[in-house]
C-alpha cells in the first residue's frame, strides 16, 4: 500500500508527494446497503416471520432487529480502508478527520506504515511538528532505512530549529541510498517510500547554512543546481552565503538569477542588499 507522501510547500517544497489515492466511499456505501438486504432476506426466511403482524411483541421485536442488522452489516472496516477513507479527506484538505480516520488504523495494526508517514504528514501541515515527529519516529522504528521518513523527521526538526538533530536524519537519509558519492534514485511509477538524492540534499544544505557551515552547504546546493532540482532556492541560498562572507557581488549575481527563476524571496533580498549594485552593473551572468 502507497503513502501518501509527505512533502509540504514549506519555503522549499511541498510537502505532499501526490500518489494515486482511491475514492472508495460510494463503494463502501453500496456494500453496507447490500449487506443490509442479504441480512434482512436471511432473518425473514429463516425465521419465516411477517413484518406486518400487529402484536406489540412482535413489532418492538421486528424494530430491535431492523436497528441491530443496519448498525452491523459490515460496519467493521479494514486498517486499508481506513486509510483510503482519511487519503480522500486528505484530499478535500480535511486533515483533522484523516487524522482521526489514520489513528483508528494504527490502532487496529500497529505496524501499518503509511499510515504513520500520513499521519506525520497531516500533523506537519497542521503545524503541529513535534506529532509529526512523533509518528515519523514510529515508521522508523518500524522500517529503520526508510528514506522518505528519514527526511520528512529531519524536515520537521529543521521546522522547529534543530537543525543538528535533523542534519543527522538527513545524513541517514544519504546513506538509506548509498552514500555521498555513489547512490541509486529508485523512480517507481506510482511513488513509494524512496526520495532523491537532490531533494534530500536541497533540505541538508539548508540545515548546514543555519548552523554557519557555509562551505558544506554550498557544495549541496551547487549539486541541486547541477541537478536542476529547485535551482532557483539553490541560487539564492548560494546568494546569501556569498554575501554572508563579504563578497556581495557574487551574492547578487546569485540572487538575480534566483529572481529570474521566480524565486521571490531572492527579488526581496534583492531589493535589501543589491538595489545599488543592479544599478551600476546591470544584469550580470551566474559564475556557474
Amino acid at each position: 500500500m502507497k503513502p501518501c507522501l509527505d512533502r509540504e510547500k514549506k519555503p522549499i517544497r511541498t510537502l505532499y508527494h501526490l500518489v494515486h489515492r482511491q475514492d472508495r466511499s460510494l463503494q463502501v456505501v453500496r456494500f453496507e446497503g447490500f449487506c443490509f438486504i442479504c441480512n434482512f432476506a436471511y432473518f425473514v426466511k429463516s425465521f419465516k416471520f411477517n413484518p406486518l403482524q400487529q402484536k406489540p411483541v412482535r413489532k418492538i421485536t421486528f424494530v430491535a432487529l431492523i436497528v441491530f442488522l443496519t448498525f452491523s452489516s459490515c460496519e467493521v472496516r479494514s486498517t486499508k480502508e481506513l486509510f483510503h477513507e482519511a487519503c480522500k479527506y486528505e484530499n478535500l484538505g480535511n486533515f483533522q478527520e484523516a487524522i482521526l480516520l489514520l489513528n483508528k488504523a494504527v490502532q487496529q495494526d500497529s505496524t501499518y506504515l503509511p499510515a504513520y508517514i500520513n499521519l506525520g504528514a497531516d500533523e506537519s501541515t497542521l503545524g503541529r511538528y513535534q506529532a509529526a515527529i512523533d509518528h515519523y519516529s514510529t515508521a522508523i522504528r518500524l522500517s529503520p532505512a526508510n528514506t522518505l521518513a528519514l527526511l520528512n523527521r529531519g524536515r520537521n526538526k529543521s521546522r522547529l530549529g534543530n537543525y543538528r538533530a535533523a542534519l543527522e536524519d538527513f545524513q541517514r537519509a544519504v546513506n538509506s541510498k548509498g552514500c555521498d558519492s555513489f547512490w541509486v534514485d529508485i523512480h517507481l511509477k506510482n511513488g513509494d517510500y524512496d526520495c532523491s538524492m537532490p531533494e534530500i540534499l536541497l533540505e541538508r544544505g539548508i540545515a548546514y547554512y543555519n548552523i554557519d557551515s557555509l562551505k558544506k552547504a554550498f557544495h549541496d546546493f551547487k549539486f541541486c543546481i547541477a541537478s536542476q532540482y529547485e535551482p532557483g532556492i539553490a541560487y539564492r541560498f548560494c546568494g546569501f552565503i556569498y554575501i554572508s562572507t563579504g563578497d556581495k557581488d557574487w551574492g547578487c549575481k546569485f540572487l538575480q538569477k534566483a529572481a529570474e527563476l521566480g524565486d521571490a524571496d531572492a527579488v526581496k533580498n534583492i531589493a535589501k542588499y543589491c538595489n545599488s549594485f543592479l544599478t551600476s552593473n546591470g544584469r550580470s551572468r551566474h559564475p556557474i
